[in-house]
């Protein structure tokens, strides 16, 4: 239930703290007076999204703040859910700031507004002028159906079924589009796969090449400066390995004279060793070699080739074109595969569309049943709203090539107000006043099956008046007996309805206009009442008249 109401700085209303008690309220007011500018802010509260442009004063910021008493309403799941502080009390809470940004808060922990939309909708449903969509849209018809038959579990496995199904239709139709471009590219892929498989990459190749070309371009004059260190060291007369072992027998015999003659003497001998291994070694070098004029050839012919590649694929070492080969061969492995995954989403997309047909056939079952109970409760209470010949029929047609979010099921109201006239469909042959007397007949039996707190009637009696007002007034009353009301009226009948009248007016202080609520008492009821039935200076009888209309409840 809304136990309270702050609104500071938002359109017409500089600052309102309204305590609201249950039962039935009725909120009158001269058109214009600032009554939407309260379903405006009750909005922001429900989620509805912000516009900095209903700032009065564009200074300061607009706050707007809900007080709920939510005991009963089971919504402790829901707030562990989204991480926020459960309390009995709970706090509502929208900040408008000058800059445009707006701040939401439930229980002072910080909320984006998909949150706001779905606790709101626990708390309060607004039924406005507009809302008589719901006796002409056919969506609007079947979530009336539903509502009032009050099988949340069966909608519930139906819409998760329906959630799956979506998923592998749209994985089907991603994997379809895949396919296509396979298709369109597998030949492109399948050439630069090749291309690239046939030429043998190694890592590397690139440095391994440069390197092995700059050795074939001096082949001559390498293999010629290390015969020349071989032979000076080793083949040769005056080899430096045959001086270094003269003076090696020189030392010899005097090794034993002094300690560092004998280190010389190790070192020399060391020399010798290590200048037969370069010897060795250059000759090796040498015979390694190789001095064909043709491998040269070959060797630029593929270092230029895989230049090319280089810049064809736009990459730079054959690293990079070893790692694009495997990534074209895993796209043609996968478009070996995508064929294989069609045909097993498709199994699977048939296997969900037939959950979503059995789970909908069962949801048809139990609209068939609602429908009836509805239109027969209806029309009992359409009898006391000057309409006692309805008739109310709901066209439930089932198509299972038809899937939507809302079942297989298509719902027509068909009325007729007329005896003897069958009835038609509803938006075709209800006038204005009915349809309004319609969408609040079903609003009601929808709110005595659902666990809402607070309605609010937005000029809900467009279009009746005189004794039908009067049973719509006693119809709201009898209502808030289950439910908080709260009735935006014009029709005195109704106003005196409620346990409670706010009046919503309008005054001027420094030249500025501003819209304020004010809670009546008995004798403010009578003259606002009179004034609603005759005019701003009412008459004797009027007054009369308004006391008579209070009396009756």
């Amino acid at each position: 239930m809304l136990q309270n109401l702050f609104i500071k700085n938002y359109a017409l209303i500089k600052e309102l703290n309204l305590n609201i008690d249950g039962q039935l309220t009725t909120i009158t007011g001269e058109t214009g007076a600032g009554k939407s500018i309260l379903l405006g802010a009750i909005g922001l509260i429900l989620g509805q999204r912000a516009d900095n442009s209903a700032i009065a004063d564009q200074t300061e910021k607009c706050v707007i703040e809900a007080t709920f008493d939510i005991h009963k309403l089971n919504l402790l799941p829901l707030f562990e859910e989204f991480e926020i502080d459960y309390q009995e009390l709970t706090i509502i809470r929208r900040e408008i700031l000058p800059n445009g940004k707006s701040r939401s808060f439930i229980n002072d922990t910080p909320a984006n507004l998909s949150q706001l939309k779905q606790i709101g909708s626990h708390l309060i449903e607004i039924h406005t002028q507009n809302t008589g969509l719901l006796v002409t849209d056919p969506t609007e018809q079947l979530h009336l159906v539903d509502g009032y038959g009050n099988y949340p579990e069966t909608l519930k496995k139906y819409k998760l079924a329906f959630k799956s199904h979506q998923e592998f239709s749209s994985k089907l139709n991603r994997l379809l589009e895949n396919q296509k471009s396979y298709i369109k590219e597998k030949a492109f892929i399948q050439f630069q796969f090749d291309e690239l498989n046939d030429f043998n990459l190694i890592e590397n190749e690139e440095i391994s090449l440069d390197e092995n070309i700059k050795l074939l371009t001096q082949a001559s004059g390498i293999i010629s400066a290390l015969a020349t260190a071989q032979k000076g060291i080793i083949d040769n007369d005056q080899s430096i390995l045959d001086q270094l072992t003269f003076i090696k027998n020189q030392l010899k015999p005097i090794i034993g004279a002094h300690q560092s003659i004998q280190e010389l003497f190790s070192r020399i001998e060391s020399s010798i060793i290590e200048l037969k291994d370069i010897g060795l070694e250059a000759e090796n070098i040498a015979e390694k070699i190789d001095n064909n004029p043709a491998n040269l050839e070959l060797s630029n012919d593929r270092l230029a080739k895989l230049q090319n590649l280089f810049r064809k694929h736009q990459v730079e070492t054959a690293i990079d074109l070893i790692e694009l080969k495997n990534s074209f061969e895993n796209q043609l492995v996968e478009s070996q595969n995508i064929d294989d995954e069609i045909s097993s989403v498709k199994k699977q997309l048939e296997s969900s569309r037939l959950q979503v047909i059995q789970i909908g056939k069962e949801i048809t079952q139990l609209r068939i049943t609602a429908s009836k109970k509805i239109a027969e409760e209806a029309k009992g209470i359409l009898v006391n709203l000057a309409i006692p010949h309805a008739a109310i029929e709901f066209k439930i047609a089932t198509n299972e090539n038809n899937i939507g979010p809302d079942g297989i099921d298509h719902v027509d109201i068909l009325f007729s107000a007329n005896l003897g006239k069958s009835p038609q469909p509803l938006a075709n042959v209800a006038s204005g006043g009915e349809i309004s007397r319609l969408n609040f007949t079903f609003r009601s039996l929808i709110a005595k099956n659902k666990n809402l707190p607070t309605l609010i009637y937005d000029e809900a009696d467009t279009g009746i008046s005189g004794d039908v007002a009067s049973k719509m007034g006693s119809m709201m009353r009898q209502l808030g007996q289950f439910h908080q009301v709260i009735s935006i009226t014009h029709l005195p009948q109704v106003a005196a309805a409620g346990q409670n009248q706010w009046l919503v007016y309008k005054s001027i202080s420094d030249n500025k206009t501003l819209s304020s609520v004010k809670k009546l008492n008995l004798e403010d009821r009578i003259q606002v009442l009179a004034q609603m039935l005759s005019g701003f200076n009412p008459s004797d009888s009027a007054l009369s008249n308004a006391r008579e209309l209070i009396s009756q409840y």
